[in-house]
């Protein structure tokens, strides 16, 4: 290897120097390791790991220090701690302001014991400024560098006060995406196309994928993804994110595998969207609207107003929209010779609006107590139709009849819900007792008109149904926790919920003789379910010859009883879980971090899963619940150098998947079974790129940041029910880059591009996709009032194609969105620095309702 120096000393301390750069040798060791453990793999591991060296030798050449080269930069360090307290202050944000051009900053924040470094400073008589949410702001001015490769501030001491938010510009953005030990953290204002709506922004980081159809959200290829909204359950999550403001959320948290704390609900991991609120005394807010040429608009508005010890804060959003598309699908069942063969060809409609407003109020009792509550109303509204024209063909390819198909639909959606908070602080830092209760009740209103013109027939026939759901959900929570325990850092609590839902579903028939309708008893049901849910959990962590470590466990007993009142049917879920998760985390360098860790997880049977009683989808398509699914239980496995490699597996048992079968000859049944097995093995590669001072390389101005990700998995799936068994081997990857140029002051333009191949097994083949969707952003009135122009589906990749192979039965499935390519304008505006803060996390995220407008 050319330009390489090794140091003449012992090996465990020898230095590389490559290119002039300095090599970590703890990373070689890793390469070293992985290419001995691929020695004796086959093809496909060996590939990988030459990519995991790779990475890790650019990772060390890329974070380590320059060698010098005749400039002598220095760096510069030192505590920040509380000048009453004398404790240290974390988040201070620390920047050098150089003499000779103040708009030229480079900075950092402090640490968790309040310490700070910046290093590769490069002017002489800097200024350093000290800044922090209530304190206030310190410089110090009497820096002389050059004198000395380090310089040590020591301690710094600041006072209390009035904030002082303008006193430098922070030019270092917060990255997109921040890696911590046990989740993910994508700070929305660094997302490109953050100023369009909260889907479209979250397709863009290449954290998640984004299903362009159903708009359903996965990790790793997995859908049991529990979505939450500031830590509670969002109805209809996948379709209200569509038309939601990404302006109106600050970060995203999304947990692989979250602690004993947390519910263990969904395979795939939690996703958790925090909103904005503000924080500093006085009032502060923000107003976003946004526009495409699609037919989509919408609108938010954000106020908070803090004095002393009382913040009160508030949300309105809500939008218009219209959403056409086509679908065209074939259905082939090989057992049957008379319903051999449907082709449709038709359209989808879906219009309407959502309003969405939230009130809270935070306030301190004192210095140890507070509480808060706030109280939240969803609605939506709006009407569809999915028409379609279908032939149907015997075995012979004869075409036997035809029908037009026009089924039109409307939805009105309703949830209240409330949280109260009580927080108890004690004498040691960290000590604490908090109460949580959770309260909402849902109604779900969804009539649906029918009507099939047969070829064989004089006049259609025509159904109606209408169903009606009604979900009421309560959650009590009791935590406590003391990370100054004697022992180590512990936490423990205990969590109840309660959901008592209820579907009533009417399908009535017309009676063209008697010129009447008339309630057809079989398929019309009421149906009953109530779930109780007790668990108790406990987490302990410490650390241990530099390694931080946390154990939890946690215990889970579920009650559930379910009732079809219509047939007086009755049936009982009882069953107890324990799930054990262990987080092993140490820092290699100050920007790398070697993680470990495990967890159980769970899936309970979505409720509208588990009536067992017949639902028409169409004049040849039922479906039917299953009361007797079980839960499936997912153990995950992961081990990262974040920010940069993560190497992850997962072993699923007794996962639910959809069998179709044919009933009659003519009419397609589909049902969920528990007869899956699911194991995943994958790696993800990340290169992020931000133009700041810590950053190895130096960057053109106009580079503001960037990042490069690489997914690749291979999932070994195998079903056995009936006639209907499969075995199948899937390998897929995905390639997502970000963009962030900043030409002229306050301008970014913005790209973001996405590439996912043809994927082909067994049963399934989708079609191949390459988003490209640019941003044209400008910030007037001291970035006050943002501007952006934002072109989506460049490619026009609105087309989703999969095909479906079964021995039983063959699948084409083409949906094209014919709303993906648009142009759209976004304008927000923010005053008196309008921030953030986390809320805390409560609900599970299951109270979900299969359908919507957006």
């Amino acid at each position: 290897m050319s330009n390489t120096v090794i140091a003449p000393c012992d090996f465990r301390h020898r230095i590389f120097v490559m290119n002039g750069y300095s090599v970590s040798p703890q990373l070689l060791y890793i390469c070293m390791g992985v290419k001995i453990f691929s020695s004796n793999s086959k093809h496909t591991m060996k590939k990988i790991s030459w990519a995991l060296c790779f990475v890790c030798v650019f990772i060390s050449v890329l974070y380590s220090q320059p060698a010098s080269k005749g400039i002598h930069p220095y760096s510069l360090s030192g505590v920040i701690i509380d000048s009453v307290s004398q404790e240290p202050i974390v988040g201070v944000t620390v920047m050098i302001v150089p003499g000779e051009n103040k708009k030229n900053t480079i900075g950092t924040i402090s640490g968790k014991k309040g310490e700070f470094l910046l290093e590769n400073i490069k002017t002489t008589n800097p200024s350093v400024h000290f800044s922090a949410i209530g304190y206030k702001t310190k410089i110090i001015d009497t820096i002389q560098g050059g004198k000395s490769s380090a310089i040590n501030l020591g301690t710094i001491r600041m006072q209390q006060g009035a904030v002082q938010m303008n006193a430098v510009e922070i030019k270092a953005a917060r990255p997109m995406i921040e890696f911590l030990p046990d989740k993910q953290v994508i700070n929305m204002e660094q997302v490109p196309g953050a100023s369009g709506n909260v889907t479209d922004a979250l397709r863009n980081t290449g954290a998640v994928d984004v299903d362009p159809q159903s708009n359903k959200i996965s990790i790793r290829g997995r859908s049991g993804v529990n979505i939450m909204l500031d830590g509670k359950p969002l109805p209809n999550a996948e379709e209200l994110l569509t038309q939601m403001p990404a302006s109106m959320i600050d970060q995203v948290e999304i947990t692989t595998n979250p602690s004993a704390k947390d519910d263990p609900e969904g395979d795939a991991g939690i996703i958790n969207f925090i909103t904005k609120k503000g924080y500093s005394d006085n009032y502060s807010g923000s107003f976003t609207v946004y526009a495409n040429n699609k037919n989509m608009k919408y609108a938010a508005a954000f106020i908070n107003y803090r004095k002393s010890k009382m913040n009160l804060y508030g949300s309105l959003n809500g939008g218009l929209g219209k959403f056409a598309s086509g679908l065209n699908y074939t259905k082939t069942f090989y057992q049957s010779s008379a319903y051999h063969t449907l082709r449709s060809d038709g359209d989808q409609l879906r219009e309407g609006f959502m309003l969405n407003g939230k009130v809270g109020l935070d306030y301190d009792l004192d210095d140890m107590n507070s509480l808060s509550v706030t109280a939240n109303y969803f609605h939506m509204k709006g009407t569809g139709h999915n028409n379609g024209s279908n032939i149907v063909f015997d075995s012979t390819g004869t075409a036997r009849y035809s029908y037009q198909l026009n089924n039109g639909g409307a939805l009105d959606n309703n949830t209240y819900s409330g949280t109260a908070t009580y927080k108890k602080k004690f004498d040691k830092k960290g000590n604490e007792l908090s109460a949580d209760v959770y309260y909402s009740r849902l109604t779900y209103d969804a009539p649906n008109d029918l009507s099939t013109q047969y070829s064989y027939t004089a006049r259609p026939i025509l159904q109606h149904a209408k169903s009606f759901t009604g979900n009421k959900t309560l959650i009590a929570k009791l935590d406590w926790a003391d990370p100054t325990w004697s022992l180590g850092k512990i936490d423990a609590g205990y969590n109840y919920t309660f959901r008592d839902r209820s579907t009533d579903y009417n399908y009535s028939d017309y009676i063209d003789s008697l010129d009447l309708w008339q309630r057809d008893s079989a398929y019309s049901n009421y149906f009953k379910y109530r779930e109780n849910i007790h668990a108790v959990y406990s987490n302990f962590g410490n650390k241990i010859l530099g390694i931080d470590y946390r154990l939890g466990i946690r215990l889970e007993k579920i009650l559930s009883t379910g009732t079809v009142v219509t047939t007086n049917q009755n049936f009982a879920l009882n069953y107890t879980s324990v799930f054990p998760s262990l987080l092993l985390s140490y820092n290699l360098s100050e920007r790398l971090q070697l993680t470990f860790n495990l967890a159980r997880r769970i899936r309970r049977p979505q409720m509208e899963y588990i009536n067992p009683f017949k639902r028409i989808n169409g004049p040849n398509d039922l479906s039917i619940g299953n009361p007797a699914l079980q839960p499936t239980y997912t153990n995950l496995y992961e081990l990262a150098i974040n920010p940069i490699v993560k190497v992850y597996y997962t072993k699923s048992t007794g996962r639910p998947v959809s069998i179709t079968a044919l009933m009659d000859d003519t009419i397609s049944v589909t049902s969920m079974v528990n007869n899956a097995s699911t194991k995943t093995f994958g790696v993800e590669l990340m290169l992020p790129i931000i133009n700041d001072s810590k950053f190895p390389i130096s960057l053109p101005s106009w580079f503001s940041m960037g990042n490069i990700s690489y997914t690749y998995s291979r999932i070994q799936e195998s079903s056995d029910y009936l006639t209907e068994s499969y075995d199948i081997n899937r390998t897929a990857w995905n390639l997502n880059a970000n963009l962030v140029l900043k030409p002229y002051d306050d301008i970014n333009a913005i790209f973001s591009y996405r590439y996912t191949p043809r994927i082909s097994d067994a049963r399934t083949v989708t079609n191949k996709k390459s988003i490209l969707t640019f941003t044209l952003s400008k910030e007037f009135f001291d970035k006050k009032l943002r501007v952006a122009i934002i072109a989506s589906d460049i490619l026009k990749a609105n087309m989703s194609r999969t095909e479906t192979f079964s021995p039983n039965y063959y699948m084409d499935n083409r949906w094209t969105n014919f709303n993906s390519q648009n142009i759209a304008i976004a304008f927000t505006y923010k005053f008196n620095d309008f921030k953030a803060q986390q809320e805390r996390q409560i609900d599970d995220g299951r109270d979900r309702t299969e359908g919507g407008i957006f």
